[in-house]
């Protein structure tokens, strides 16, 4: 399975099904990278699990605001235990 970038998305609907395109926005072009349909009464449940996802998101970012790190970087790692009868 593979994955396409997208940095912004158009929601559309018709009486039975919403569809999303997904842009890809580069300079000066935009392209729609892909098209995902998904029937009307899925919605509700795509919509409880962005919300649910998105409030996990918040919470994480702003835990790591709170302990003063980037967000966006990766937590610090430990370094690895050296084996026994080893000395630093």
């Amino acid at each position: 399975m593979s994955g396409n970038y997208a940095n912004a998305v158009m929601v559309g609907h018709s009486a039975s099904e919403f569809f999303f395109d997904f842009i890809t926005n580069f300079y000066p072009t935009s392209a729609v990278s892909s098209r995902v349909f998904l029937s009307a009464p899925q919605m509700p449940r795509l919509l409880d699990a962005v919300t649910v996802a998105f409030g996990r998101f918040q919470a994480r970012v702003n835990a790591a605001r709170q302990q003063g790190q980037n967000p966006n970087q990766p937590p610090p790692q430990q370094p690895p235990n050296p084996p026994p009868g080893e000395q630093k």
